[in-house]
């Protein structure tokens, strides 16, 4: 091979080598990444709700009533992930459906995964909207309990805000028994359409039996 042509493969190579980019985000890397940031934020929330003490949350508002400073003051905190899972279980086990929105970390693992394994966006939707309904329901149920019945009235971690609200909403329109009721019915036909079970073999099994 002669001087010149040596020159010219030298000249291409480096040409294609400094035409690389590099440290350019791709729209599979936007996707990955947004995918692993759902995924740690579902994990950290489910740790939190699982973790969730309600010493913690008198400490949070007996000791520091600044939010910002509760993060500076040394506390004597429970939560496996300190003060801000403190706050993240205060928030979604109060202020939500209690214990059961443990869902809500639960859904956005799955939309998180979907960004690496590609699972259908009806299964995904599909599977969102039943565990947060079922959230809704479980804790209205607990919420219908405590205003009728003044059951679990200490544990507001059962029902949380939205369903104490909702039970006592349920409550006053159709009483303590209606609501029961319509809960229950509520539930079982979230369950036909999420198994997919068909309604006449059920019917079926009670002649049978």
């Amino acid at each position: 091979m002669s001087l010149k042509k040596k020159k010219s493969v030298i000249e291409k190579n480096g040409k294609s080598s400094s035409n690389k980019n590099y440290f350019i985000l791709t729209t599979d890397n936007k996707k990955q990444i947004l995918g692993l940031f759902l995924v740690i934020i579902s994990i950290i929330l489910f740790l939190s709700v699982i973790t969730f003490d309600r010493r913690d949350e008198a400490n949070l508002t007996t000791i520091v009533s600044d939010f910002f400073k509760s993060f500076d003051t040394k506390i004597d905190i429970q939560n496996w992930l300190g003060v801000s899972g403190a706050h993240f279980s205060k928030f979604l086990v109060k202020a939500t459906f209690g214990y059961f929105s443990i869902t809500i970390p639960i859904v956005i693992l799955l939309w998180g995964v979907s960004f690496f394994k590609k699972i259908d966006f009806k299964f995904r939707l599909h599977v969102s909207n039943f565990l947060l309904i079922s959230s809704i329901i479980i804790a209205t149920f607990f919420g219908v309990l405590h205003e009728n019945y003044g059951l679990f009235l200490s544990s507001y971690e059962l029902s949380g805000f939205i369903g104490d609200h909702f039970g006592k909403f349920l409550s006053g329109l159709v009483g303590g028994i209606g609501s029961i009721l319509i809960l229950i019915g509520s539930f079982i036909t979230i369950l036909i359409f999420a198994l997919d079970i068909d309604i006449k073999s059920i019917f079926n099994f009670f002649k049978e039996v």
